[in-house]
């Protein structure tokens, strides 16, 4: 594996929610290497208190459309995506009240990537996406 698809997985392996230590300990180099190569990949990396947030949550588990899915408790699970974005707020979700993945990777959960927004924005948002050039790849399944 060259450089640069070394890069590309560590930035893939952050994306995914792993810490930058989880992505060292995974690829086996330094954390100050991950660091640099998500830097050179243009991947700006999570806070820390939001990285101390993902920590505290509880097991987390990918869903088939790409969303993480967090276990709160017993029989209990929650999307990650609303749970930081009310961390975010400070409040609860309103009725109405949607979270939008500005780059539509629903395993990318970081507060800059998030979007409120109500139910008919959100939908308006993918529909003119879908007729974007640019977004013709957007499954149907996110509309």
């Amino acid at each position: 594996m060259n450089v640069a698809e070394r890069i590309a997985e560590a930035a893939k392996l952050y994306a995914g929610g792993l810490s930058t230590t989880q992505v060292a300990d995974r690829m086996r180099v330094t954390r100050t290497t991950v660091l640099r190569w998500l830097k050179l990949a243009g991947v700006q990396t999570r806070a820390k208190s939001e990285a101390k947030i993902l920590r505290h949550l509880g097991a987390r588990s990918k869903q088939s459309g790409g969303y993480v899915m967090v276990r709160l408790g017993k029989g209990l699970r929650r999307p990650e995506h609303l749970i930081i974005a009310e961390r975010a707020l400070g409040r609860a979700l309103k009725r109405g009240e949607h979270v939008h993945h500005i780059n539509c990777n629903p395993a990318d959960n970081r507060n800059e990537n998030l979007l409120i927004c109500s139910n008919s924005y959100h939908a308006e948002l993918h529909w003119r996406m879908a007729r974007h050039p640019q977004w013709s790849t957007i499954s149907k399944r996110h509309a």
